[in-house]
């Protein structure tokens, strides 16, 4: 089945938020999403969007 990239991402997030679930480590896996999310946010250039506008 052809998924288009942004539903295959959705799709394997769900998946993987599921697993958590079922393993009982829901809370890790979110820690660790929370933990790549503030890395990410990290790696941009402050005010970027503030200044652009």
């Amino acid at each position: 089945m052809a998924l288009k990239y942004s539903e295959k991402r959705l799709f394997l997030g769900i998946t993987d938020e599921y697993m958590c679930k079922v393993k009982l480590t829901y809370l890790k896996c979110t820690q660790k999403r929370a933990n790549f999310d503030i890395k990410k946010e990290a790696n941009k250039p402050l005010f970027s969007n503030k200044v652009s506008n």
